[in-house]
C-alpha cells in the first residue's frame, strides 16, 4: 500500500455516493448541511459524481442514479462514471451513518492538504528566507485550510436569502444574534453575521465584563461561541461567567468571607458554564493565529459569534513588518473582517479608547457631557470604525460625577455606529464585585 493510498478510503467515498443515489430526500441536506465540497473526494471521477448530484439539486430535479447518469451521458463525462457509479449504487448502506463517513472522507482531505503544505513547506528550507518565517508560514497555512461552499449564487439564491432575512426579522422581531440586554437589543437589532460590532472603551470600564455577559447568554441561548481572549486567562472567564450567573461577590470569595450557600450556588454556577458550547482560547497569538482560529473553528463548532478582546494587544507577527501602530491595527481590523464575511459569523472586536476619549476626574458635573468618548477616540486606527458595521463606547455616566472607588457604577453603552438602524445611548449599570451588567430600566 503506497503513502497516498494511506489517506484514501474509497469504500468511505463510496458509501456516501450510494446515500445519494439511494435516499438523496435525506443524505443532500445532510451532506449540504456539513458544506461537502469535491476536494473532499480523492480522485476526478468521484468529484465528477459529486457535482452532477449538486446541479440536479440546485435545480430540483430528482437525484439517482438514471438522473446522474443521464446528465453524465449529456455532458459527455468519462466512462469512468459510470462504473463507479454502479460501484456506489450496489453497496450496501445505512442512510444513518453518512455523518460518520462524511467525516471520514473530510479528515483523510485534511491530512492531504496538509502532506502538500508540508512538502512545499520543506522545498523553503534551502532557500534565504529565515527559519521563523518559513515556521509562521507553515503553521499559518495548515490552520488555514478552509473548502469553500460551491454551491452557485444564482438570482433565485439571492432573492431567498434576502427573503430569508425578512422573514427572520418578522418572525423574531431583529435578524442576527440579539443581545441580553432587552434595552442594547432595541438599537442594535442584533449582531449581524458576516459583519463586526466594535465594542470599545477605556481601560477597567467593563469592556471585557460586557462581552463574557453577552457570551454565557449567547451560548445559553444555543449558539455556538467562540472567544479569543488575549488579556484574560480561561480559568478566570469560566469564574466570571460562574459569578455572574451565580449573583455571588467575587471579591468576598478572593478573601475568603463567602458563605457556604453562595458557594454552593457559584459551584453549580461554574459547572454549568463549562458545559455550554463556548470556545475559549487564552494564548497568546498574532493575527494570523486569530484568523486561523476562526477558520478552523467555525468549520469544526459551526461558530455563531466570536469575541475578540482585544485589537491592541494581538502579538506581533515576524514575518509582517509595519510602518506604524496605526497601520498595524488597520491591517488587523481589515484581517478580521475578511474572517468574519468568508465564515459567516459575527464577530465582537473590543478595542481601546485613547486618553484623549477620557472623561477628566475635576470637570464639573454638568461640563462633564462635553468629555464623552467619541468614535475618533478609537486607540491607533481610523480603521476600526471604517471596517465596524457597528460600534458601542462604554463609559461612565457623566450625570453621575466620579466613579472612582464605587463597586457599582452608572454607565452608558452609546451605540456610535449602526448601519442601517439607529444610534444612541442606553444607560447601563455595571457591578464590578459580581462581573455583572444589567439594565437601568425594569423594561430592558
Amino acid at each position: 500500500m503506497t503513502e497516498q493510498d494511506i489517506l484514501v478510503d474509497r469504500k468511505a467515498e463510496r458509501y456516501v455516493l450510494g446515500c445519494v443515489l439511494h435516499n438523496a430526500e435525506h443524505a443532500m441536506p445532510v451532506l449540504i448541511e456539513l458544506e461537502c465540497c469535491k476536494d473532499w473526494f480523492s480522485n476526478t471521477t468521484a468529484q465528477e459524481i459529486w457535482q452532477l448530484c449538486q446541479e440536479l439539486n440546485d435545480k430540483r430535479r430528482p437525484i439517482d442514479i438514471l438522473c446522474v447518469e443521464d446528465l453524465a451521458k449529456k455532458k459527455k463525462l468519462s466512462p469512468a462514471i459510470f462504473e463507479m457509479l454502479e460501484e456506489s449504487f450496489s453497496d450496501n448502506f445505512v442512510i444513518a451513518h453518512i455523518k460518520y463517513y462524511v467525516e471520514i472522507i473530510k479528515d483523510l482531505a485534511h491530512k492531504r492538504k496538509q502532506k502538500e503544505i508540508l512538502h512545499n513547506g520543506l522545498s523553503k528550507l534551502t532557500s534565504d528566507r529565515g527559519a521563523v518565517e518559513i515556521s509562521n508560514d507553515i503553521r499559518f497555512e495548515l490552520e488555514h485550510i478552509k473548502y469553500a461552499s460551491e454551491k452557485a449564487t444564482t438570482e433565485e439564491a439571492i432573492i431567498e436569502s434576502i427573503m430569508s432575512r425578512y422573514n427572520a426579522g418578522n418572525e423574531h422581531g431583529f435578524i442576527g444574534i440579539p443581545s441580553r440586554w432587552l434595552s442594547l437589543q432595541r438599537k442594535l437589532g442584533g449582531y449581524k453575521k458576516g459583519k463586526v460590532c466594535l465594542l470599545a472603551a477605556r481601560p477597567s470600564k467593563g469592556k471585557t465584563t460586557t462581552a463574557l455577559n453577552e457570551s454565557r447568554y449567547h451560548g445559553e441561548s444555543g449558539y455556538s461561541v467562540g472567544i479569543i481572549s488575549l488579556e484574560t486567562e480561561e480559568e478566570e472567564i469560566y469564574e466570571t461567567m460562574a459569578a455572574e450567573k451565580a449573583g455571588v461577590d467575587l471579591f468576598k470569595m478572593y478573601n475568603g468571607d463567602m458563605n457556604s450557600d453562595n458557594l454552593k450556588k457559584f459551584k453549580a454556577a461554574l459547572k454549568e458554564v463549562i458545559k455550554l458550547p463556548i470556545y475559549v482560547t487564552d494564548k497568546s497569538m498574532d493575527i494570523k493565529h486569530i484568523v486561523n482560529w476562526i477558520h478552523f473553528m467555525s468549520m469544526k463548532k459551526k461558530l455563531d459569534i466570536v469575541f475578540i478582546d482585544y485589537v491592541q494587544i494581538i502579538s506581533d507577527c515576524p514575518s509582517l513588518h509595519f510602518k506604524s501602530i496605526r497601520e498595524k491595527i488597520s491591517y488587523y481590523s481589515k484581517e478580521i473582517f475578511k474572517a468574519t464575511r468568508d465564515n459567516n459569523i459575527a464577530t465582537v472586536l473590543l478595542s481601546q479608547i485613547s486618553r484623549g476619549g477620557e472623561i477628566p476626574p475635576n470637570v464639573k458635573t454638568s461640563e462633564r457631557w462635553r468629555y464623552v468618548p467619541k468614535l475618533h477616540h478609537l486607540k491607533e486606527s481610523g480603521a476600526l470604525e471604517e471596517d465596524a458595521y457597528q460600534a458601542v463606547l462604554l463609559y461612565d455616566d457623566p450625570e453621575e460625577g466620579n466613579m472612582q472607588g464605587r463597586l457599582s457604577v452608572p454607565m452608558i453603552f452609546d451605540v456610535a455606529k449602526n448601519k442601517k438602524g439607529p444610534t444612541g445611548t442606553v444607560k447601563m449599570l455595571y457591578h464590578k464585585n459580581k462581573q455583572k451588567i444589567e439594565a437601568r430600566s425594569m423594561n430592558c
